[in-house]
């Protein structure tokens, strides 16, 4: 059973967990659908799917929390709720190549208290045919 870096944005802290598929990634990052974002060629980092969609989260003892966030140098926006880091081999996942400490030193989290302070949810569509020549 591979042991993931968790980033919990709720609670502002990174700590190691283990993850044996799906279920416990739902479980960790308190979401019903996950998605892949690619840090680096050895480096992924598994979130919440429709994180931008959502206004906050309900714990275990039902409290209501604003939504949070966290992000590294380079990001272009912040990732909402909370992340698994981990690695890839031949198509399993397994414990990420980086410390704790490591992703500690370079993470910032980020709270909204306001949805209108949110990055609001998008898409990008791309094109894989070459531009046409104008005349």
């Amino acid at each position: 059973m591979p042991r993931l870096i968790l980033i919990d944005s709720i609670n502002k802290e990174v700590r190691e967990v283990e993850c044996n598929g799906l279920q416990d990634m739902y479980k960790h990052l308190k979401c019903d659908m996950v998605q892949c974002v690619r840090l680096r060629m050895d480096l992924d980092c598994w979130i919440d799917e429709e994180g931008r969609c959502k206004t906050g989260y309900i714990d275990d003892d039902g409290v209501r929390h604003n939504l949070s966030a966290f992000t590294f140098p380079g990001l272009k926006e912040p990732i909402m709720g909370n992340g698994l880091l981990a690695s890839n081999l031949n198509g399993e996942t397994i414990s990420p190549p980086v410390s704790i400490e490591r992703v500690r030193e370079h993470i910032t989290f980020v709270d909204y208290d306001h949805d209108e302070h949110k990055p609001q949810p998008s898409f990008t569509i791309f094109t894989f045919d070459p531009p046409k020549e104008q005349d």
